[in-house]
């Protein structure tokens, strides 16, 4: 599942390097399985192609977790690059173990600000 989001409004100030950017989720999953989710963004210019590096959250496997049902929060941070004029989340979920998946995500955020 993915999310396009129009960054044009904000180009002059992205096109003078000025602009950060602060992505956060929550990330779980269920007792010993390693069932996860994955959060990333991905900077695209005026043709939808790409100006930077994916930057990715995830995943948090049965280790990461204690082996317990339980989330993690993860957090990082970086400057959106020149160029960027549409920003892409996307949320990967992936099962490895049972009929259901069990990856789990919440409170997905990111943030601009000026540098």
């Amino acid at each position: 599942m993915s999310q396009s989001i129009d960054l044009s409004p904000y180009m002059t100030a992205i096109d003078s390097g000025n602009v950060s950017f602060h992505l956060s989720a929550w990330l779980g999953g269920w007792t010993n399985q390693d069932d996860s989710a994955e959060v990333s963004v991905d900077f695209l210019n005026y043709a939808y192609q790409s100006v930077g590096h994916r930057t990715t959250l995830g995943p948090v496997l049965a280790a990461d977790r204690g082996f317990t049902t339980s989330f993690i929060f993860r957090q990082t941070s970086g400057m959106i690059p020149i160029n960027t004029r549409y920003m892409i989340v996307t949320i990967t979920l992936t099962s490895y173990a049972g009929g259901d998946n069990d990856g789990y995500i919440d409170n997905i955020s990111v943030e601009l600000g000026r540098t």
